[in-house]
């Protein structure tokens, strides 16, 4: 069945192309060679909406860790250094 229905698209396709000379684009190819469709299938998000907030998220959270990352190297101590006094152990 499902052979005999991609062969009628086909052949829909071709005559459509014939008389217009344009391809039929389907929803099915825009939501395969979309990268947003894409996340927001992966993610197995309903709405775009929610893939939005996410990836906000995301991009808000990687801009802390980087910040975080670029102090802590500017900083001439050790992770265990550091870990101690933002634990309340440290002397600074």
């Amino acid at each position: 069945m499902l052979e005999l229905l991609t062969e009628l698209l086909r052949k829909q396709d071709a005559e459509e192309f014939a008389r217009s000379g344009r391809v039929p684009a389907y929803a099915a190819d825009h939501q395969s060679r979309n990268p947003f469709l894409t996340v927001m299938r992966l993610l197995g998000h309903r709405r775009p909406e929610s893939t939005m907030r996410y990836l906000t998220y995301k991009k808000k959270s990687n801009l802390l860790v980087a910040q975080a990352i670029r102090e802590w190297n500017e900083q001439d101590v050790t992770y265990a250094e550091l870990a101690a006094r933002h634990g309340g152990r440290g002397n600074g």
